[in-house]
């Protein structure tokens, strides 16, 4: 008897709705020294199919050392070589890595370390091809954010000095965010007022938002968020939070659908509008759907944009998504806060404070990935042995070979669907004499990720999992 069925899974199949989700741990997650390790950033590399993640972190569960840098290939986490052996000149061993972010080909790395009761706040850059490190600046307090705008690299955050790492060691005032020159990092207007911190940087109607705690930006009054297009600094609104109060942080902004989300520790009295996440239309501050917690990440991946913790829908979860109409649960996934999102082959990647995903409990180490609900209607599974099809080798790296069996003569036409339900290989076969079969099909050109074979004749529709590695 066949149904059709949802094919969403890493360990199982769901044969009961054509919707579904679930968290997974990845390879047993990340191990640190203390209360305060965590995963801060990632950042995915689709040149080299790599995803990066830092923080505060020392080891894979396995034993591996990476020194807060360390990436995911789909299997496995994996070190960078630099950190491992303790890369002291650029301040990796033993250091938190606060932003990634891809650069001009190579990644970018807002870190700080404290060797010996020493401070120190550091702007690199990593080639991934030949393991070359550069450091492109030195600053006098924390980067937390990184941010490419109008094809120039911007930082932003606590400092107001910047010093080149090579000589003749130019050095610039920076008040709270610079951008790079491609020599040196450079002031952009008058920066962030006195005592202002920058936390997050985004891109807004091409306009550059900065947004965290402060109340002015380039001599202008500007609560809390600040724009800047390339030449002078804006508020926008009267700015998140009351003048003269000192009880807004805003830790996340993202744009979406026209809208500029923002998110942090603030609440209602405190906003007017909304606790914990808002929006601005253009013309007004609007509440965003709820009550939130402190929100520290916003992105918008697929057309959907991922937020939390999200208190008024059930499961209460770290992590939840909206679709410009409704908020969505994402099931029981971290239990603790979740300060990076990104998508990686087709999955979405959540790193914070949590050790735990939820219900069940599984032990993730400080990163956990989430297979989205996917509509594949138009895949089905058998659920008798008849027509069970195989395949060799699983796991496959290029090549994968398909086993199925027909009764009678028939047209087969075999695909193969991404997470999504997007159909990326299609072979279709003239008719087949009745008997054993096997089929040869190429992943060279697919991504790492998971995906589904089916296999379609005159008689029988049937599925199964593979991995591309």
């Amino acid at each position: 008897m066949k149904k059709r069925v949802l094919l969403f899974l890493l360990l199982n199949l769901f044969c009961c709705k054509i919707y579904s989700q679930q968290w997974f741990s990845l390879d047993s997650g990340l191990i640190g020294n203390g209360q305060f390790d965590h995963v801060n950033a990632f950042c995915a590399d689709t040149v080299h199919n790599i995803l990066w993640a830092g923080g505060s972190f020392q080891t894979t569960f396995n034993g591996d050392s990476l020194n807060s840098l360390g990436y995911w290939n789909g299997i496995q986490w994996l070190p960078f070589v630099n950190i491992v052996n303790g890369d002291t000149f650029l301040g990796f061993k033993d250091g938190i890595i606060n932003d990634l972010i891809i650069y001009d080909g190579k990644l970018v790395i807002a870190k700080e370390w404290f060797p010996n009761g020493n401070s120190f706040y550091n702007v690199v850059s990593v080639n991934s091809d030949n393991n070359n490190v550069m450091g492109l600046g030195k600053f006098n307090g924390s980067i937390h954010t990184l941010c490419i705008y109008h094809d120039t690299l911007y930082a932003g955050g606590e400092f107001t000095t910047y010093t080149n790492f090579y000589f003749p060691f130019n050095s610039n005032n920076v008040s709270r965010i610079a951008t790079w020159n491609g020599t040196d990092f450079t002031p952009v207007g008058s920066g962030i007022g006195v005592g202002g911190i920058v936390y997050d940087l985004c891109v807004y109607n091409d306009k550059l938002i900065a947004a965290g705690y402060f109340e002015g930006a380039g001599g202008n009054y500007c609560k809390n968020i600040a724009a800047w297009d390339g030449t002078a600094w804006s508020a926008i609104g009267n700015g998140i939070g009351q003048a003269g109060t000192y009880d807004v942080i805003v830790h996340s902004a993202e744009s979406y659908h026209n809208k500029l989300f923002v998110g942090g520790d603030f609440d209602l009295s405190s906003t007017q509008v909304g606790q914990g996440l808002i929006y601005w239309d253009g013309i007004n501050w609007n509440n965003a759907g709820g009550d939130f917690g402190d929100v520290r990440t916003i992105k918008v991946f697929n057309d959907k944009l991922y937020a939390g913790p999200c208190n008024f829908i059930l499961p209460v979860n770290e992590i939840s998504y909206y679709d410009d109409s409704v908020w969505h649960s994402m099931g029981y996934g971290p239990s603790d806060d979740v300060l990076a999102i990104e998508d990686y082959s087709g999955s979405i990647y959540a790193g914070g404070k949590f050790l735990n995903i939820q219900n069940p409990l599984i032990y993730t180490g400080y990163v956990a990935r989430f297979e989205p609900a996917i509509d594949t209607t138009g895949i089905e599974i058998n659920e008798s042995n008849e027509n069970e099809i195989s395949v060799y080798p699983n796991p496959s790296n290029e090549t994968i070979f398909i086993h199925y069996n027909l009764q009678n003569n028939s047209i087969v036409t075999i695909s193969v669907f991404d997470l999504y339900g997007t159909e990326k290989i299609k072979k279709e076969i003239s008719t087949q004499q009745s008997g054993t079969q096997t089929e040869i099909v190429s992943l060279k050109e697919l991504p790492q990720g998971i995906y589904f074979i089916r296999v379609l004749s005159n008689e029988f529709s049937n599925s199964v999992k593979i991995v591309k590695k």
